[in-house]
């Protein structure tokens, strides 16, 4: 029966430390910027969208960084207007990043972070932080 004990012991130390800690990251958001990327329209041709869009359906805001969708919901969550010099803090960081992580665990986009925020720049001297927002993959709806 001990040695029972100490293998069950055993197991769950070593699952408990083969799990990858999931880290929180910080998107930056910039609507009026003009920059675009290219993407691919389904039928194999790359065309150019604007890298920044955001639109707002039901109580969500949708950002949208190169088609890649990323969901605030107003009712859940929050959001804190911050001054631009507060940027210094959050570990931001950018789109190849998000994906490169998503592609290497396999998981689902919604999975692969313990938590997404966006900053949004609103003004010169102001930014908005979006609180866990939810990235919109294949199989979710935005």
């Amino acid at each position: 029966m001990k040695n029972y004990i100490y293998i069950l012991t055993f197991m769950i130390s070593i699952s408990s430390f083969s799990q990858e800690k999931k880290e929180i990251v910080y998107l930056f958001f910039d609507g009026k910027n003009n920059k675009t990327c290219k993407i691919e329209d389904g039928s194999g041709n790359l065309i150019n969208i604007k890298k920044h869009q955001k639109k707002y359906r039901d109580n969500r805001a949708i950002f949208s960084i190169c088609n890649e969708k990323f969901v605030f919901n107003y009712k859940k969550h929050k959001r804190d207007t911050l001054s631009i010099k507060s940027l210094k803090k959050f570990n931001i960081k950018n789109l190849d990043y998000l994906k490169a992580k998503y592609q290497k665990g396999r998981k689902f986009k919604h999975n692969t972070f313990e938590q997404i925020n966006i900053i949004e720049r609103i003004s010169n001297n102001q930014i908005v932080k979006y609180s866990n927002v939810y990235w919109s993959g294949e199989w979710t709806i935005e």
